[in-house]
């Protein structure tokens, strides 16, 4: 569709609607890693929970099919200060940046963009486990729970997180289509 420095105007939206960083990357470089999907099986209390996480959400197998289906894509960090943010609020920021940029993309020609985000879906609280899903327009599926490693995609695009600080730090990913 446009070429890519066109694509460039969404890594600064993505700031403009709350990102500390945002980079463009290919797609095909986002590295999986199952063991980020058997991790939330193991020790994520959210296991099971919600129609995006696993067992219910996008195994790494469909997710890689998926993936390789796109060739650009958009990593943001947003950073939040612990003591003023739980978790819960930042998963909802990046999923308002993420949704925010997919709309965008979208209304500009990219109709098959789509957003990703890092943790659980709290949309219904609980999640009554069946379709339809009365959030299913904001709902997306969990990165990690798709075996993708944002972490190492992030640090090989010079995005640093570092969990140990009193800054709360979550990945949102964006495939452009």
């Amino acid at each position: 569709m446009s070429p890519e420095p066109d694509l460039e105007k969404y890594v600064q939206l993505a700031k403009e609607l709350g990102a500390a960083e945002a980079v463009l990357l290919s797609a095909k470089e986002i590295p999986f890693d199952d063991r980020q999907a058997w991790k939330c099986r193991f020790s994520c209390p959210f296991y099971g929970t919600n129609l995006m996480c696993p067992p219910y959400g996008p195994s790494p197998d469909e997710a890689r099919r998926l993936f390789s289906m796109y060739e650009k894509a958009i990593l943001f960090i947003i950073h939040r200060d612990r003591d003023d943010y739980d978790v819960d609020e930042c998963n909802k920021a990046v999923l308002d940046i993420g949704l925010g940029l997919e709309s965008k993309l979208e209304e500009d020609g990219y109709r098959l963009s789509v957003s990703f985000q890092p943790g659980p879906c709290k949309i219904c609280n609980p999640c009554p486990l069946r379709y339809p899903c009365k959030g299913q327009e904001r709902m997306r599926p969990a990165l990690p729970g798709m075996g993708v490693d944002v972490i190492k995609t992030a640090e090989e695009h010079g995005i640093h997180v570092d969990f140990s600080s009193k800054t709360l730090k979550m990945l949102g990913l964006v495939l452009i289509g």
